[in-house]
């Protein structure tokens, strides 16, 4: 059985070695970093005169204080004014009424909202959906049934009494 000997590279090769694994491992990493900085830097690192004229208007309540958000929160603001740009007239003054009327709402029953929306959040996406179709049939129950099963669900709430 005859071996094939692998060309060795000698010092007056012109071509340059290869980069092992881990090296070219490290450069990919370097140049995702790179272009990951440049992009996060669009949304991130602007300036708010360097938003669009739009978002500019919709954000107009935290101009004073852009410089001082850190890029997290501004990148959500950001998210939540094109997403607010986004919306017909309609669903403007819907979003508006509903925030109307949970401001109205007081402090404990915020906070209780707060803490289900939180609930809800860390749901699986099987079992939000679920919630989101049963919701859809609650919606489609007339007021008279609407009723009936609320009260039903209140009174499997409720503590029985104590004797």
């Amino acid at each position: 059985m005859t071996k094939t000997m692998m060309p060795v590279m000698t010092l007056a090769s012109s071509t340059p070695p290869r980069p092992t694994a881990t090296r070219r491992q490290a450069m990919l990493n370097k140049v995702f970093l790179a272009l990951l900085l440049i992009c996060c830097h669009g949304a991130w690192g602007q300036e708010f005169g360097q938003l669009p004229a739009d978002v500019q208007t919709t954000l107009k309540p935290f101009e004073q204080r852009w410089d001082s958000l850190d890029d997290h929160k501004r990148a959500k603001l950001i998210r939540g004014a094109e997403r607010w740009n986004q919306l017909s007239p309609a669903q403007k003054k819907k979003a508006r009424q509903r925030f109307e009327r949970f401001q109205r709402l007081p402090k404990a029953q915020r906070e209780l909202a707060q803490q289900q929306l939180q609930q809800y959040l860390h749901l699986p996406p099987h079992k939000r959906q679920k919630l989101k179709r049963q919701y859809r049939q609650f919606q489609q129950l007339n007021p008279a049934q609407r009723q009936r099963l609320k009260q039903q669900f209140d009174r499997q709430r409720r503590p029985p009494p104590r004797p």
